[in-house]
């Protein structure tokens, strides 16, 4: 069986930094769940749970996953964008409030 690794590569030279092992997590179990996408239609997609209730995507035939952190950072960096010209009085509170919501969700940053 061949090990899985990450390679670190250095973002200025191109060149393998080094090799993280790779290790399957006993605590994130697969599930199908049925989802409505953007234009409305249901579909089943793959996810993962990790049995407090939060999931994530996983496609393993793409190598594509999500901890739902990808998503907290865009909607925080839309709101600073969204509110930037507000009095700092109401506009600060609004990330905030945001960032509350996620972390109460179990998404953290």
């Amino acid at each position: 069986m061949t090990d899985l690794v990450d390679y670190v590569v250095d973002a200025h030279s191109d060149g393998i930094v080094g090799l993280l092992p790779r290790t399957q997590s006993m605590a994130w179990r697969p599930e199908s769940v049925r989802a409505v996408d953007g234009p409305g239609l249901e579909r089943r997609i793959r996810v993962q749970c990790d049995g407090a209730g939060r999931y994530r995507l996983c496609d393993d035939a793409r190598n594509v996953r999500t901890g739902f952190r990808d998503s907290r950072r865009g909607v925080e960096l839309a709101a600073r964008t969204l509110f930037r010209h507000d009095q700092a009085a109401t506009r600060d509170p609004k990330p905030a409030a945001i960032a509350t919501a996620f972390d109460a969700a179990g998404i953290v940053a």
